[in-house]
């Protein structure tokens, strides 16, 4: 079990960790209204955004 957090930890420390789940959660917007679609899809690109700008590669 030790195995996995340490796994986990590495991940998420990862900057493509952060941008993958932030496209996931703005894909889940998927099933709701148009409007809030766009909201949603919006934040989305705003969050993987400033993530990539402020995170060294």
């Amino acid at each position: 079990m030790k195995n996995f957090f340490d796994w986990l930890l590495v991940r998420l420390n990862e900057r493509s960790t952060w941008v993958g789940l932030t496209g996931m959660l703005a894909a889940i917007g998927v099933g709701i209204s148009p409007q809030q679609l766009e909201v949603i899809t919006t934040v989305g690109v705003g969050t993987a955004s400033a993530i990539l700008a402020f995170t060294k590669d």
